[in-house]
């Protein structure tokens, strides 16, 4: 198979993988795009910005670790030789597992930043059971949407 065909593969069980972990939770509209808080903005990958961080991370997994990564892909090398690129069962599923992996890391940034807002405007609100469990069972833009109107 050609590198760019291989690559083509890999990153397309990427999204495979990051297309399950968008159904799987709450990932923002379909386009990124971004939330106030009181420090700044956070940046909420939507489901595009899901779907892209796993084909990348898969397609980069590939050319880091499989045959790639001691290939010449551009340009010729002197005394060279022309390599075919192949993949195993276990390197296609590694494949999606990356894909997923990835669009989780890209999500729980953003969640690591939305809760830190949420526990400042939470800090300046009046003691509520409602934002408390508001906090604990809903999602982290609409917990910071209760702190902020409950203060």
């Amino acid at each position: 198979m050609s590198f760019l065909l291989t690559l083509a593969v890999f990153a397309g069980l990427g999204l495979l993988g990051s297309a399950v972990r968008a159904a799987a939770g709450e990932v923002g509209g379909l386009l990124p795009g971004r939330v106030s808080t009181d420090e700044g903005s956070v940046a909420q990958p939507g489901i595009i910005g899901t779907l892209l961080a796993g084909a990348m991370a898969s397609g980069l997994s590939w050319l880091l670790y499989g045959p790639a990564a001691n290939a010449v892909v551009i340009g010729v090398k002197a005394g060279g030789t022309t390599v075919e690129y192949g993949a195993t069962g276990s390197e296609l599923a590694l494949a999606v597992l990356i894909g997923f992996s990835g669009s989780q890391w890209l999500k729980s940034e953003a969640d690591k930043r939305l809760s830190k807002a949420t526990a400042v405007a939470a800090a300046k609100a009046p003691q509520s059971q409602a934002l408390a469990e508001v906090i604990r069972s809903g999602s982290p833009v609409a917990a910071l949407e209760e702190a902020r109107d409950a203060s």
